[in-house]
């Protein structure tokens, strides 16, 4: 690997070449403190990620952690896979750190950051819990909208509140209200797609007041207010809706200066050799699942600006949108210039046929048992969150960050059953521990078949061969409702002090 200084790397985030910067460590030990503009892809599943964030071999990678060994191990990895370019920030993050330049806390900063950049500097009306509570009493006709996944919308929102995530206001909100009086309150979980869904809404022309819910489900449980569980409601996708938003992004698009591209244009970037391109289908997983472009990878539109660091991990790299007509991917190419990205196109409407071939993902050869050998050992690999809510008795928990040390205090075995929800995963597993002489094969449906047979777990963090610092925890998975009480307005305090030091970061342009 190549050294490069604190200053170096600064003139990279300020010139035009492309680039990564990968934090390899367990997202447990990378949510502590981090480069603003690193990804983290953890070491021990590096093999099953590093192709996409990162598709041609010869981008030039930096590695920036704190030097506790995930880095050297990383490059040693890309190198066998046939990275050509590899390089490490000397000093690590201490000595970013020392040179007066700041570290961060948390994930996905590029997009929360944003949403308080947006909060700030472009002024989206907000409301207050109580304001809220206070107009749904008087009967004011307001309308609110989660605009979150829907499947965390299934999870908890705001009694009443009516699915449409970010990425389809502009194909669904514009000509659902049709009264003038009525309010529309976008909400999320926190702050930031509540934001941007309200500053969406201003943009796209809509002429109904809107807010964003001042800290969204957070700030409405912290005024003693209930959430409601289980919800399914949509706002529907209509004719009428896809009219007034296509105008609205054409317009919005126009102002903006976005470029749309054909296919042809399309080929020929991808014909480029030196240069990386992401192509990222922007809408509903059932959409994407039903038919998608060849090599799109998927990522909804609303979800796509809040961990665009996960899906664009190549700095100066090329991203095409797609959708079906270009009116959404206009509103999220619309964002994500305002982020900073200097090369967003939109793909223009392609011939269906295209469309309607799915990528074959490929299958990894089955391997499975039918009953856990009794001679033999169980280790579990699933996320140790997963792990601590309950496991098999007696199983282990076991990351592949650093096998070489962990497997030896493993109870010794030449056999092996592994418990897994992610077969490739697995495979990399069952590959490492037979170089130590272990034999693994999978339990065939995993914790949730044994689950299904009848059987009772062992709860907690018991029998850890690996530290458990793959997950960040947070508040909602703590136990007790005083310690989730607690860290949801760490977050808050955390989000909103994002402002103050973003500034000072060579990697941010935002506008």
């Amino acid at each position: 690997m190549t050294p490069l200084g604190v200053d170096d790397l600064v003139a990279l985030f300020r010139g035009t070449d492309e680039f990564a910067v990968l934090d390899c460590r367990e997202e447990g030990e990378f949510v502590h403190a981090h480069l603003f503009a690193a990804t983290n892809l953890p070491f021990s599943r590096l093999e099953l990620t590093l192709g996409a964030a990162i598709p041609n071999r010869s981008t030039p990678i930096v590695f920036a952690d704190d030097l506790s060994g995930s880095g050297a191990r990383a490059a040693r990895l890309a190198t066998d896979i046939g990275y050509q370019d590899l390089r490490f920030l000397q000093g690590g993050i201490a000595a970013w750190q020392a040179s007066g330049l700041p570290l961060f806390s948390g994930v996905n900063l590029p997009g929360k950051a944003f949403g308080e950049y947006v909060e700030r500097n472009l002024h989206p009306p907000s409301i207050s819990a109580v304001t809220l509570r206070t107009r749904l009493d008087d009967g004011q006709p307001t309308l609110l909208l989660d605009t979150r996944s829907p499947e965390e919308h299934a999870q908890y929102c705001l009694p009443g509140a009516i699915a449409c995530p970010n990425g389809e206001l502009v194909i669904r909100a514009l000509a659902a209200v049709t009264d003038k009086e009525t309010t529309v309150v976008t909400h999320c979980g926190g702050r930031t797609r509540s934001i941007i869904g309200a500053q969406t809404l201003k943009d796209l022309g809509l002429v109904q007041p809107v807010f964003a819910l001042e800290n969204g489900t957070i700030g409405w449980e912290a005024i003693g207010e209930a959430l409601e569980y289980g919800s399914d409601r949509t706002l529907p996708d209509t004719p009428a809706g896809r009219a007034a938003g296509r105008a609205a992004a054409k317009a919005l698009g126009r102002e903006a200066g976005i470029t749309t591209i054909d296919l042809e244009t399309l080929h020929h970037y991808r014909s480029d050799a030196a240069s990386s391109i992401f192509l990222i289908d922007i809408r509903s997983a059932q959409e994407f699942a039903a038919g998608h472009l060849q090599g799109a990878r998927h990522a909804p539109g609303g979800q796509l600006i809040q961990t665009i660091d996960r899906h664009a991990v190549v700095r100066n790299a090329r991203i095409v949108l797609t959708d079906d007509d270009g009116t959404r991917a206009t509103v999220i190419a619309y964002w994500l210039t305002r982020m900073g990205f200097p090369n967003v196109d939109v793909l223009a409407a392609t011939d269906d046929a295209l469309r309607a071939r799915p990528d074959q993902a490929p299958r990894a050869p089955a391997a499975s048992c039918q009953s856990i050998p009794t001679d033999g050992l169980v280790i579990d690999i699933r996320p140790s969150l997963d792990y601590r809510n309950g496991h098999i008795p007696g199983s282990w928990f076991l990351t592949r960050e650093n096998l070489d040390r962990d497997v030896a205090i493993l109870p010794k075995t030449r056999q092996a059953t592994l418990i897994t929800d992610e077969e490739h995963y697995a495979q990399l597993m069952a590959r490492d521990l037979a170089r130590f002489g272990i034999q693994a094969q999978v339990l065939d449906g995993g914790y949730a078949a044994w689950i299904k047979e009848g059987n009772l777990p062992e709860r907690g963090l018991t029998h850890l061969a690996s530290p458990p610092n793959d997950t960040a925890y947070f508040g909602d998975m703590l136990e007790g409702e005083a310690a989730t009480v607690r860290e949801d307005r760490r977050y808050i305090a955390w989000e909103t002090a994002l402002i103050d030091d973003m500034f000072d970061d060579p990697s941010i342009r935002y506008s």
